[in-house]
């Protein structure tokens, strides 16, 4: 993880984003990477309270701007950062704020918690946003897992895109001593009304043959980085009729704390991670999930 420059971290203060900021600080604290952490006073609220009370906004503004930065001390000793770092307080919308200082910064990662104070048990928008629009790898981080990772997943569709979210997930790897597991769901061609009548329908050894070639494309895929040599990663074809499904329920299944997906696919995964459907895979998910985006 020594190349991400600098890291983004969104810090909201609830207990999904106080995980979050102990897991930047971890990220960039083993890469020697800055840390950049910022808190958004959402703009939303600011407009609701100017129908009725404008003349109250500046002392709102600043008390919430104060209770922050009193607020920030403890929270950034429980992360374990350093005393010396300051915390940036600004009114806007959470998660463009945080996209506009990740480009500012060309930050090397975003990191945000799954959910943040108004939301519970699912993806918030912001996290959502920040899969879809940030401009560097984002790593959503579930409630509690502030820790090492011990068990990654990564979802290969075999287009260049997934394969730097593979390059990514063994860094991650590198960093925490992790298990390693390469993730290919398909849509089986003998599944549905339309594919009854074909002959891999009828032909059981037919069907094995073709996992097996899957199989076979996905150790190649993965002997090619040299990587692979000493995480030794388990190799796994996943048949499902939904690739953000496949994922998840293998990631739940296999217990894992952290999956890596790229969020443009050339094959079976672009259904699930183009555009505001990115989330959904995120949403699904029982872990932390590592979004990475095409290269500009």
């Amino acid at each position: 993880m020594n190349t991400l420059g600098s890291v983004v971290v969104g810090v909201d203060f609830s207990t999904c984003g106080r995980s979050a900021l102990a897991q930047a600080v971890r990220v960039a604290g083993f890469g020697g990477a800055r840390l950049h952490p910022i808190h958004v006073l959402d703009a939303m609220m600011f407009s609701d309270a100017a129908l009725g009370v404008t003349p109250f906004l500046p002392d709102m503004t600043g008390t919430m701007t104060a209770d922050a930065k009193r607020n920030w001390p403890e929270v950034r000793a429980a992360a374990g950062a350093p005393g010396s770092l300051e915390l940036d307080v600004v009114v806007g919308r959470p998660a463009t704020e945080i996209i506009a200082l990740a480009r500012e910064s060309k930050a090397g990662m975003v990191v945000v918690g799954a959910c943040g104070e108004s939301s519970h048990s699912t993806i918030g928008t912001t996290a959502g946003s920040c899969v879809r629009h940030a401009p560097c790898p984002a790593l959503v981080v579930e409630e509690g897992k502030a820790g090492a990772f011990k068990r990654i997943c990564v979802g290969v569709d075999f287009s260049d895109q997934s394969r730097e979210a593979l390059d990514l997930a063994m860094r991650v790897a590198a960093m925490d001593g992790s298990e390693v597991h390469v993730v290919h769901v398909f849509r089986a061609p003998w599944v549905g009304r339309r594919a009854s009548g074909s002959p891999l329908a009828q032909n059981p050894a037919a069907q094995a043959q073709y996992r097996e070639l899957l199989r076979e494309k996905l150790a190649a895929f993965c002997a090619r980085r040299p990587e692979t040599v000493w995480t030794n990663p388990r190799m796994e074809v996943v048949e499902d009729q939904s690739y953000g499904g496949g994922l998840a329920r293998y990631v739940r299944e296999a217990k894992a704390d952290l999956l890596v997906i790229g969020t443009r696919g050339r094959t079976n995964l672009r259904d699930v991670l183009i555009g505001s459907t990115a989330e959904r895979v995120v949403a699904l998910s029982p872990c932390s999930v590592l979004t990475v985006p095409p290269r500009p």
